[in-house]
């Protein structure tokens, strides 16, 4: 700073050069911008990948600018996993923070991390500022479907009507969006043998009838395998079987198969037991049923149920000629 000194009386002046030194106060704290911080970080993220994180100034000088850092991680459990580390600035331009992945992260235990970073001055007496951090992990596709059980059951009528609902089955995904989001459908070669027969909603699980059955299968079962699997890449799809009874009703009356012509000639005086003819009961259905032989009866015809369903008759006496028309009602 130059002074220049003059006289009141004489155009005389003196040039003086005085030096003020201005010592520096501590009154200003540290200062983040922005002072709170959300990172987005991978559960998959490789060890020692670095986020990059906002630096600290301050507007004093020296030792009322030299900063130190440390993190306090609000209640959770980030050690082993997350580290903030304070580099130096390239010419000497101040810190460099980061936070580094030092181990492996899971969203599905935890997806959130908070921590708070704090830069310490280093003037007397000290003074202080802050950096709120959120960590948000996000989610990979690191999960498959599961099934809530390996094997459903359930029990239909045969004569169930379209659209009826068969079972439900439900499956769920540990991740989120469409990596948690479960898709349901027949298995190939279940869809291709009963694909015609039974649908799969593809939102929700369940497994309904496309159209009415026309047979039960030899042992009144269906056995179904259903696929589930995520909508995020890399999907891998996951199977549980479905067993479905079929329960018959009675809705097929026999028929009767007569060889030849319906009508029986029976000569009189025919010896008993002679053998008139067969008459064939056909059912679609295994079980037994029972033929009543009162008509025979009262024409003198015996009747004897074989074990392949077919009706023998037998002349038991007649004292004339006789004639036995059948019918199959």
């Amino acid at each position: 700073m130059n002074i220049a000194v003059s006289s009141r009386t004489s155009s005389r002046y003196k040039a003086l050069s005085v030096s003020l030194s201005v010592t520096d106060v501590n009154d200003h704290p540290p200062r983040f911008s922005p002072p709170a911080v959300v990172v987005n970080v991978s559960e998959t993220a490789a060890l020692g990948k670095t986020i990059a994180l906002p630096g600290a100034s301050d507007d004093d000088a020296g030792e009322n600018a030299r900063l130190s850092f440390e993190v306090h991680w609000n209640g959770s459990t980030a050690a082993g996993k997350l580290e903030l580390r304070v580099s130096e600035a390239a010419g000497g331009g101040g810190a460099v923070l980061g936070l580094v992945v030092v181990g492996r992260l899971d969203r599905e235990a935890e997806a959130t991390y908070a921590a708070t970073v704090t830069a310490v001055d280093a003037g007397t007496p000290a003074r202080s500022g802050r950096l709120d951090v959120t960590v948000r992990v996000a989610d990979a596709n690191d999960n498959a479907p599961r099934f809530e059980s390996e094997r459903y059951e359930a029990t239909m009528s045969e004569d169930a009507a379209p659209g009826a609902t068969v079972a439900q089955v439900r499956a769920v995904d540990a991740d989120t969006g469409d990596n948690g989001a479960v898709r349901y459908r027949l298995e190939r070669r279940t869809a291709a043998r009963h694909g015609a027969a039974f649908a799969v909603d593809e939102a929700t699980g369940a497994v309904t009838l496309r159209r009415r059955l026309d047979a039960r299968p030899p042992d009144g079962t269906y056995r179904l395998m259903i696929a589930a699997e995520d909508r995020g890449p890399d999907a891998v799809v996951v199977y549980t079987d479905l067993v479905v009874n079929v329960v018959d009703v009675n809705n097929h009356a026999p028929s009767i198969l007569v060889s030849g012509d319906r009508q029986l000639h029976v000569m009189e005086n025919q010896p008993a037991d002679t053998k008139v003819r067969t008459v064939y009961f056909l059912s679609q259905r295994s079980s037994s049923f029972l033929v009543s032989d009162h008509y025979f009866r009262s024409v003198c015809l015996s009747v004897c149920l074989s074990v392949s369903l077919s009706v023998c008759l037998f002349v038991q006496s007649f004292s004339q000629p006789s004639s036995i028309r059948f019918g199959s009602n």
